[in-house]
This record gives C-alpha cells, structure tokens and sequence, in this order.
C-alpha cells in the first residue's frame, strides 16, 4: 500500500509503473513516427516480401491451435531467416550481438489479424499443410495458384492503399473513487492513490504492447534524411558501399551510412550493445571448447 505521507513527486507510484515508464520514455510520438517511417519503407522497398509475410501469418491465424501448422511467432522467425541478412546472428557488428525485438513482429501479427477480418481481401478458405517450422527452417513461397497470387497483390494492394501505421493508446485516466461512509480519509486517499496505480499501469502497459523492444535512450543518427529507409535497404542485403554512392561520394558517406543503419537497428531492438561480461564469457567457453578438444 502507497503511503499518503510519500505523496511526493516519485512516492506517487510503485515501482511496476516506474520499470514501464522506464521502459517507454517520456513520449512515444517520436518513436510511432520512426517505426512508421520504418514500416513505410519495408512496403515501398519490399512490396512482395512485406505481403508474403502477412499472408503466412494470416495463414497461421486462421488455423490456431492446429499444432500442424506454425505459430505466428514460428512463422515470422522463419519468414526473418529467409529475406533479412542484415543484422543476422551470423553478421552484425563486433561490439553488437542480436536484440529481443518485440514490436515488429506484434505489429506485423496485429495487421495480419486485420487482414484476416478485411471484408475486400478474399484469403483462401483452406491452406496447404505444412512441416514442421524450426528456427532454421526455409520457409516457402506462397503457392503458384491463381488463388494464393490474388490473395497476395490485394493484400499489397490494402498496405500501398492504407499503409500500415502503429498509433499509441489516448493517454488518459477518469478516476471515480467514493469515500465510503465509514471509511477514514487516510484510507480513502490510500485506495484512490492505489486505484491511480493499478489504472497507469494498464495504461503504460498498452504504451509497451505498441512500441516495446525500442531502446528510447538510443537516438537515430541525424546525417541522413530517413534512416529508417537506410535500414531496410540493409536488412534486405544492399551494401553500405552502394547505399553510400546514392548519398553521394562513397569515401565520405559510408562511415555515416553505416553508423546511422547501425544506430536504427539498436533503437528498434534489432541489435544490443554487447554486455562485456558476456563477452568475456563468450571467449573464455570458446578456448575451453578448444583446449578440451585438443587435450
């Protein structure tokens, strides 16, 4: 229970609304514009690939619970092995390693729902069957039937159209909390303070569902006009090099090319800053691997 007597600045709330808070920032409007830059660009660069994506998970909404077919997290795990090669766990910058991204694939699960309840995209009333879907496994084209293809450009069609927009909750609370007759006022303002609590907490907790797994301490690089665009070109295998030349002289732009692809990917979670000490004890089980295999 929250103490009247701490009603100062902090004391306010607990300690979950300060992680959540924490976690968030103090505003998420510049973050839902970089994400939507973001996911503008995966559509205008990645039309087919950004489509196949939403059909596989709408494939896998339709059929939950059937263990035969992959879960949507399965499904976008697979579809992110298949087209994205940068950053991978095979390559991704030294001092980096892989981040626990949440918000990419939720959103891309959030608009395959909206895809299967979209009255003007016709999807197949029934799906192949499918193996079993690992970390590693290839995951298929969508099938050359004139089914599945008509599917597929509506569903391009729906994000040219409408786009694909990520929009935080309306941060507000009306709180109605009635003293009751019998009720000393210290207790009372005890539960209203606990009430707020209970009431921010699922308020900042629709905030984290929307944009959590983005660093807000990590800024994006202002050297380029959209890094966001730059991302995308690289998560899809462009090289700095080639993405420098169209800044202009390479020499000069790919340092900042790279630093500024770099920068959004630690932001949206895609990559982390490599912890030392698991570093060191990434090294130090390597030579053991080494020496126990020599010995």
């Amino acid at each position: 229970m929250i103490n009247p007597r701490n009603w100062s600045g902090g004391h306010l709330v607990s300690n979950r609304v300060k992680i959540i808070y924490a976690s968030v920032g103090e505003s998420g409007e510049e973050i839902t514009e970089s994400c939507n830059r973001f996911l503008q660009s995966l559509v205008g660069h990645q039309p087919d690939k950004t489509a196949d994506l939403i059909y596989k998970l709408s494939e896998s909404i339709q059929k939950e619970g059937d263990e035969s077919v992959p879960s949507t997290e399965e499904t976008f795990r697979a579809w992110w092995n298949r087209y994205i090669q940068w950053p991978t766990y095979r390559n991704h910058p030294e001092d980096c390693v892989l981040g626990l991204n949440h918000w990419f694939p939720k959103t891309a699960v959030s608009l395959a729902r909206n895809v299967v309840l979209e009255n003007s995209i016709a999807l197949p009333g029934s799906w192949n069957d499918h193996p079993e879907m690992g970390d590693n496994h290839e995951m298929e084209f969508v099938d050359e039937t004139e089914e599945s293809y008509k599917s597929m450009n509506l569903i391009r069609d729906f994000l040219e159209a409408k786009g694909w927009q990520l929009a935080l909750p309306l941060e507000k609370i009306t709180l109605e909390v009635t003293r009751a007759p019998a009720e000393l006022r210290r207790d009372f303002l005890s539960r209203s303070v606990s009430v707020l609590d209970e009431e921010l907490q699922q308020l900042l907790g629709q905030v984290e569902m929307t944009i959590g797994g983005i660093a807000p301490e990590v800024e994006n690089l202002e050297e380029l006009s959209n890094a966001e665009e730059f991302l995308v070109r690289r998560m899809f295998g462009e090289k700095v090099n080639a993405m420098a030349m169209d800044v202009g002289v390479e020499g000069k732009f790919k340092q900042q090319v790279d630093e500024t692809t770099r920068g959004a990917a630690l932001r949206f979670g895609f990559l982390r800053k490599r912890n030392i000490m698991d570093y060191m004890k990434e090294r130090v089980d390597k030579f053991l691997e080494r020496s126990l295999g020599n010995s």
